[in-house]
């Protein structure tokens, strides 16, 4: 008697997409934007949750959340974005 589960999830299915980035960058890559445009192609909408740090300000996370997310929505205005 075994487990039966379907193997393959076609994303199409899904209203919502969820990605999950850091973003720490002044700038969008083309991977962050090919992630998005990814998700975008798939989904109707998207959350974004943009991580942040414990400590904010440093060498590796310059940017705060409010920055990120205004950088995010010049591109992306429909996504929704939280942290």
């Amino acid at each position: 008697m075994g487990l039966s589960f379907k193997r393959e999830i076609n994303p199409a299915n899904f209203e919502i997409g969820v990605i999950i980035a850091h973003m720490q960058v002044n700038e969008l890559t083309p991977a962050h934007e090919a992630l998005i445009d990814v998700v975008s192609n798939n989904h109707k909408q998207i959350i974004l949750f943009l991580g942040v740090p414990v400590v904010q300000n440093t060498k590796f996370n310059p940017l705060n959340f409010a920055t990120r997310k205004i950088m995010l929505q010049y591109k992306y205005p429909n996504l929704i974005i939280l942290p």
